[in-house]
């Protein structure tokens, strides 16, 4: 039974108390019902070519997808909603085919008198290019963040040492970017 229930638990609890109970028993349903898991998202620049009138188009392309999705099944064309949806995707696809060709065209011809530029345009795109290094992170924020989470949570039963493993990197993340807007 959820603590929230057992008036006899949080009856002789002040507000910062009830609070602090109320989001450890979510917490805990929440962690039983949808476990965490770590994802590994690569970033990538954005392709120079996607501008504003891009963003425009997909961000009506999925509101009438919605629209459509809660008329019916998108398999099916008699519905107004669908069919309005699949003209709106064809023509973003164009749109998308078109900035694509318009851009890459007009690089290649700009440069085609310089081969190595060429390549690395074509290599930036790609995201093959170096990363700028952080200048404001360094070693001892670092430090002081792993050694805080060594310090806060005892060590689960395992090997692992990684502290992303065990939920640690969103807070390496949080704690870095506290680190930069406070400078």
């Amino acid at each position: 039974m959820s603590a929230l229930c057992d008036e006899g638990r949080w009856s002789v609890l002040d507000g910062d108390e009830l609070v602090k109970l109320y989001d450890d028993t979510v917490t805990t349903l929440l962690d039983r019902q949808v476990p965490s898991k770590n994802v590994t998202r690569r970033r990538r620049p954005s392709n120079p070519w996607y501008d504003e009138e891009c963003r425009c188009a997909k961000r009506l392309l999925r509101s009438l997808e919605r629209v459509a999705r809660r008329a019916g099944p998108l398999s099916d064309t008699t519905l107004a909603a669908v069919s309005t949806w699949r003209m709106q995707r064809r023509r973003y696809f164009d749109l998308i085919r078109g900035k694509r060709s318009e851009y890459w065209t007009t690089r290649v011809e700009s440069e085609r008198l310089q081969p190595s530029r060429l390549w690395q345009s074509f290599d930036q795109v790609m995201g093959h290019s170096r990363a700028p290094v952080a200048a404001d992170i360094d070693a001892s924020v670092l430090h002081r963040f792993f050694r805080r989470q060594s310090l806060q949570r005892p060590r689960r039963h395992c090997r692992c040492a990684c502290p992303a493993v065990h939920g640690g990197a969103h807070r390496l993340r949080a704690t870095i970017l506290s680190t930069r807007h406070a400078g």
